[in-house]
């Protein structure tokens, strides 16, 4: 991925031809974390120079203030900051700028190479109803300012070259996290799932066993060794709580956790048909005890446990199908729910369902309480660069409720947008 960054007295370099429409949309899309190619319309003052998708994330939160949006707090940075991050990012990598009218104003956001990119959403509690209205720069322009768009594009300058040069503090933590080979290969497999709902999605996954591991169609996380340290903290776990039933949600092979289910009811669901079929006939061998059932975690009802078990799945699914994923946990009525966070990981992106990046469940768009215990899995993937990935035990009473929560859009400047 290419970022553009000012610096004085720079070559004027030969501008790209701007792209206006959707179809001919500049490729590929910066939702990629993986470093790609695209073509950008440069501006003469900006060089062009390799950045990964995380760290336009990271110097955008760190260029956010008051001086690019009145409606900027130190609690929710992304706030009232849509129009000027818009424009910069359709200025930095061409593409289409598109919008969605929400009750106090229009809400812009960017779509590059087919796929919606929207650097703001975080800054709400509950998900979009995307509309994806084609608009343009003088639009976007016009519910902000030429000095609060100047005055991002002059930081967000300064931070991506303090990224490079690791002298950004805490952002740096993302610049050498090793590459994900669930990430790579959905990217590589990408055209395959045009127009696949959520069941295709993981279905496909598992049939050609895309994430790549040797033992497992659930992936590197659940061979043996990497569910080591899981193995070992949670049976201990479960006794402490005094929980008697486990939802694994979702179950995949269930490859992993038979050694932890000794004394506790076990009912394993998935969305993937194939995986239940097979973990139903292990259990009715002997090899592996509970019950299987097929279900989407995302709109199903679920069965009732004192603890719902969701290791290595938030990862994969968009924001909006994991506030409804949760919001069914919730109403399966279970007390705890125990799921993969990365407590060091500073800007949660959003993704295509199937996809793979981290996700650090206390910061948005979840804002989720610091949880009752962690469990680190001592992940040694890309040579420890993932080792804070962890399971993180919450009291599902104790999460913001989405349906619930309105969000706080008071006191905006009536010439912004969100």
């Amino acid at each position: 991925m290419w970022v553009l960054l000012l610096r004085p007295g720079a070559t004027p370099l030969s501008p790209a031809p701007r792209r206006r429409s959707i179809q001919n949309a500049t490729p590929p899309s910066i939702q990629r974390e993986a470093g790609v190619t695209i073509e950008a319309r440069l501006n003469p003052n900006w060089n062009v120079m390799p950045l990964e998708r995380n760290r336009v994330a990271a110097a955008l939160q760190a260029s956010w203030s008051l001086k690019t949006s009145g409606q900027w707090l130190a609690t929710n940075p992304a706030r009232g900051q849509c129009n000027v991050t818009a424009l910069l990012i359709n200025e930095l990598f061409g593409g289409q700028i598109l919008k969605t009218p929400l009750p106090e104003g229009d809400h812009f956001y960017n779509h590059i190479d087919g796929q919606r990119i929207d650097l703001t959403d975080v800054q709400f509690d509950a998900p979009i109803n995307y509309l994806d209205i084609e608009s343009d720069r003088s639009e976007a322009l016009a519910g902000t300012s030429a000095s609060k768009y100047a005055a991002l594009k002059a930081a967000f300058s300064e931070q991506s070259q303090s990224l490079m040069s690791g002298r950004s503090g805490e952002p740096e933590r993302h610049v050498n996290r090793p590459p994900v080979l669930a990430h790579e290969r959905f990217v590589a497999d990408h055209v395959n799932f045009a127009g696949l709902g959520l069941g295709a999605r993981f279905e496909r996954i598992a049939q050609t066993n895309l994430w790549g591991a040797a033992t497992s169609a659930s992936g590197l996380g659940s061979e043996s060794a990497a569910a080591a340290a899981v193995r070992e903290a949670l049976p201990n776990l479960l006794q402490r709580l005094g929980v008697r039933s486990l939802l694994d949600a979702p179950c995949g092979d269930a490859g992993w956790i038979n050694d932890c289910i000794q004394d506790v009811d076990y009912t394993g669901v998935d969305v993937v048909s194939l995986l239940i079929a097979e973990n139903t006939l292990r259990a009715e061998r002997g090899e592996i005890a509970g019950r299987f059932l097929t279900a989407d975690i995302t709109h199903d009802s679920l069965p009732g446990a004192d603890l719902i078990l969701c290791r290595d799945c938030l990862v994969h699914l968009s924001f909006e199908n994991i506030h409804r994923a949760v919001a069914r946990f919730r109403a399966s009525g279970a007390q705890w729910l125990l799921t993969t966070t990365f407590p060091e990981w500073e800007v949660n992106l959003d993704c295509e369902d199937g996809d793979w990046r981290a996700l650090n469940l206390q910061q948005a768009p979840f804002s989720w309480p610091a949880p009752a215990e962690l469990i680190n899995e001592r992940c040694d993937e890309g040579n420890g660069g993932w080792r804070d990935k962890s399971l993180g035990l919450w009291r599902l009473a104790d999460l913001p409720d989405r349906s619930k929560t309105q969000n706080d859009r008071d006191g905006f400047e009536p010439s912004e947008r969100l």
